[in-house]
This record gives C-alpha cells, structure tokens and sequence, in this order.
C-alpha cells in the first residue's frame, strides 16, 4: 500500500484517554512532493483499509519538523517505542496550551 506523496511511514498507538489507545502515523513525505493535510490521509486510507484504521493523530518527519528524522535501531529499523513516546510527549503539549 503505498500514497503517491509519503516516501516512508510509522504507524503507532498513542495513549488516548477515552479509548486507551489511537493510531498515530509518522510520516514523511517525498521529496519535492506536497504533504497531504490529515483529512487527506484519513480519506485515503479511509478508502484503501477502512474507517477505523485511519490515524487520529499525524506527525511529519523530515528536516524543519519537530522530528528530524525516525529514530533507528543500529540495524536500520525504526525505533517505535521512541516515536511513540515523543508521540505521546507531543500530545500531551498540545493539551497543556
């Protein structure tokens, strides 16, 4: 499954205090592409796996993001316990201001 403008994704579950948990996409956009808004990513997948696996929550990775890049293993895999916590970090700021 691959959006003509995303060059790579991570899909994570954020802590959500009415569900437990959400789906989180980090996601980076190719180069001198257009990023999609987040409405455009939920019809999108809305479309291509289902309402309920769309991403409630979207955070862009790439140079001029608050996520320079994904967080990776020594062997190359990205780090999802780390863009889950900077996640959950992000969000929590988001509901302090």
């Amino acid at each position: 499954m691959e959006h003509p403008d995303i060059e790579q994704a991570a899909i994570v579950g954020l802590k959500d205090d009415k569900y437990g948990e959400v789906v989180a996409a980090f996601l980076q956009s190719l180069p001198q592409h257009n990023r999609p808004s987040l409405n455009d990513v939920k019809d999108w997948i809305w479309q291509v796996l289902g309402r309920h696996k769309a991403p409630v929550h979207v955070f862009w990775v790439g140079p001029g993001d608050p996520i320079g890049q994904y967080p990776v293993t020594g062997s190359g895999k990205i780090r999802k316990d780390v863009l889950r916590e900077i996640g959950n970090n992000m969000i929590a700021g988001q509901e302090n201001n």
